[in-house]
């Protein structure tokens, strides 16, 4: 299993994430979809 609970993450003083949980069950696979910006490829990065 994969556990995120109240991850944030700025960028000097621009806050990018903020209060994300996320909970992955292991041999799960999710997706992440939305618009440009809002921070699909920052929360992967973590």
């Amino acid at each position: 299993m994969a556990r995120l609970a109240d991850v944030g993450l700025r960028y000097g003083k621009t806050v990018a994430l903020a209060g994300i949980d996320l909970d992955v069950p292991a041999q799960r696979m999710v997706g992440l979809i939305g618009p440009d910006g809002v921070g699909k490829s920052s929360l992967l990065a973590l």
